[in-house]
């Protein structure tokens, strides 16, 4: 986690971003959020964009780099993790490799980020959310009529 390759995801995240804002099922997924109740986590911006993290964290006086370090320390644990692997080898032999790469990765058995809240906050004011209706204005030339329920 050298700074140069924080910088490096930064630029990804940007360029994903941008990307996002192109689409219009993420732009109507951005604007369901405004739905949820603001204290859950449903209900926060999807991505993130450099700004944001950036000079964002910044101006908070943040240090990115340090909470991408402190997250890493509290949740990097293979109780937190699952792998999939597909190849053409026979199961011991995709077995043996992946116990050879894997096994040392620590088992901190820690509960995953969303304990915190999970259960604890209601995501969603029914009534509320049922009051308001948004129009949105496609990106590319379509006519969709999306109904959600809640």
């Amino acid at each position: 986690f050298t700074a140069a390759a924080t910088d490096r995801e930064l630029n990804a995240i940007e360029s994903e971003h941008a990307k996002n804002l192109q689409q219009d099922s993420w732009r109507m997924d951005q604007v369901s959020k405004l739905r949820f109740n603001p204290d859950h986590p449903a209900s926060k911006f999807g991505t993130g964009n450099k700004f944001t993290l950036k000079e964002g964290t910044k101006a908070q006086n943040i240090d990115l780099r340090t909470k991408l370090l402190e997250f890493h320390g509290k949740y990097y644990s293979a109780n937190q993790m699952t792998l999939a692997v597909c190849g053409r080898d026979d199961l011991d032999t995709l077995e043996k490799w992946v116990t050879s790469k894997f096994s040392d990765v620590p088992n901190a058995d820690v509960p995953p980020p969303e304990a915190a809240w999970a259960g604890k906050i209601p995501p969603i004011d029914v009534k509320e959310a049922a009051k308001t209706a948004y129009n949105i204005v496609p990106v590319i030339d379509e006519r969709s009529v999306e109904i959600e329920r809640v």
